[in-house]
């Protein structure tokens, strides 16, 4: 009877350890890095990625900064930019994505995102007159569009809050590598 119960104690830990084990592989990480020193973000996350490089197949991978495996994506796809951030009290929020190309590092506007920020601000309750320096979560639906040719891009998105005359200042920017396939 102990021996018994010894190997279903076995199984159910084993059965545990898988379990945990998946769910650590489920988790979608990024490679990013901040534009400077700013320490403004502090996770940057794409859920809906599929598995980089090795997609369609799982591998584990480290980062080095934006070196490492891209998140893979696929036209047609929605995938989720889920960003933690050190907000220093936005009123008003928008927000900018560029492709950096060449060796000359020139920033081609990316078509199709949306610029205003607050909606994706704190579930759309963010930006407020009143708002106080926190950590806040950004969280942007990105629609890889038809038409965007595959390939793999160096992408820099930039946080900005604007002034109520208009003027827009560069609170947070981050890049990170996305292929299209």
């Amino acid at each position: 009877w102990e021996q018994r119960q010894d190997k279903v104690m076995v199984a159910e830990m084993t059965m545990l350890l898988v379990v945990a084990m998946m769910v650590g592989m489920g988790k979608a990480k990024i490679c990013w890095q901040e534009c400077g020193d700013q320490a403004v973000i502090q996770d940057a996350d794409i859920i809906g990625c599929h598995r980089r490089s090795s997609y369609p197949y799982k591998q584990n991978f480290r980062c080095d900064g934006t070196v490492g495996p891209p998140c893979t994506v696929e036209r047609g796809d929605t995938v989720m930019l889920d960003v933690a951030w050190n907000n220093p009290g936005i009123a008003n929020m928008t927000q900018s994505t560029v492709w950096v190309t060449g060796s000359w590092g020139v920033e081609l506007p990316w078509i199709g995102m949306e610029t205003e920020g607050c909606q994706f601000l704190d579930d759309g309750v963010g930006c407020r007159p009143d708002a106080k320096a926190r950590l806040s979560k950004f969280e942007f639906p990105i629609d890889i569009q038809e038409i965007y040719p595959t390939g793999k891009y160096d992408l820099k998105w930039k946080f900005w809050s604007r002034s109520e005359t208009g003027e827009e200042k560069e609170v947070a920017c981050f890049l990170f590598t996305i292929k299209i396939v």
